[in-house]
């Protein structure tokens, strides 16, 4: 028993710590790689946690999370991928979404409330 609480006295917290260390460490590690890869400009409008038209579809999950839905068109020349978030039902039980984010082959392209 007295060994259980040890563990849980001194090793959970430090775990606690390391992991948000960890976080930490690998958020500026990508924040880095973005300014290396994308430039001043694009680092600045991603650090300061906004979307915009241009940005490569991968940083628009990073920093909006993980879409709700997504709805994918193909035509001949283009992939159209729409990010659908917001999801909530409507009175007569449909589902509906607030936001959507349109990306074109990879980019975003459009982006506005529904």
């Amino acid at each position: 028993m007295e060994i259980a609480l040890l563990l849980i006295t001194i090793f959970l917290p430090l775990y606690i710590i390391w992991a948000i260390y960890d976080h930490f460490d690998k958020r500026n590690r990508l924040l880095k790689y973005i300014k290396k890869t994308l430039g001043d400009e694009d680092y600045r409008i991603i650090k300061s946690k906004k979307h915009y038209v241009g940005m490569p579809a991968p940083i628009l999950t990073y920093l909006m999370g993980r879409p709700d839905k997504i709805n994918e068109n193909v035509d001949s020349e283009n992939i159209y991928h729409h990010y659908l978030y917001g999801k909530f039902k409507n009175r007569l039980g449909n589902v509906k979404y607030k936001y959507r984010v349109t990306c074109l082959n990879g980019y975003v392209e459009s982006f506005g409330d529904l």
